[in-house]
């Protein structure tokens, strides 16, 4: 059975397991299911230090850091951050250094958690002025 888009549970049968087979369900639910707890943003000697927790990250693929200033938001990490277990359920801390954060200026940062099929979610912002 191929279950595609879809949410609820649903019958399945097994014949392979004998001539009475093996019947039971499965619960599909392709929601997003990051669940952020914090984000917060911090000065530091290199730059700003994006730091987040997470309660669980199941079937998340990995973060985008986003640096705004003056409405206008770039990306700033080069590549995904990869999650540490996509089938966790674990609380964890992330934290990123973004070391061209600009010297002046109110910036805010966003997180971004793709998930395993490409979904996006928005987390944030977290502010923080460069004097």
């Amino acid at each position: 059975m191929t279950i595609s888009a879809s949410t609820g549970t649903f019958p399945y049968f097994c014949a392979v397991h004998g001539p009475m087979g093996m019947t039971g369900t499965i619960t599909v639910d392709p929601t997003v299911a990051v669940r952020v707890r914090s984000l917060s943003a911090a000065t530091s000697r290199g730059g700003v230090l994006v730091r987040w927790r997470i309660e669980s990250a199941f079937g998340t693929a990995g973060f985008n850091i986003y640096r705004e200033l003056n409405g206008r938001r770039t990306k700033a990490n080069r590549s995904l951050i990869p999650v540490r277990s996509a089938s966790s359920t674990t609380a964890r801390v992330y934290t990123f250094a973004d070391r061209d954060a600009p010297h002046h200026g109110r910036l805010r940062y966003w997180l971004q958690a793709l998930d395993l099929a490409g979904a996006k979610s928005w987390y944030g912002p977290a502010a923080v002025a460069r004097r």
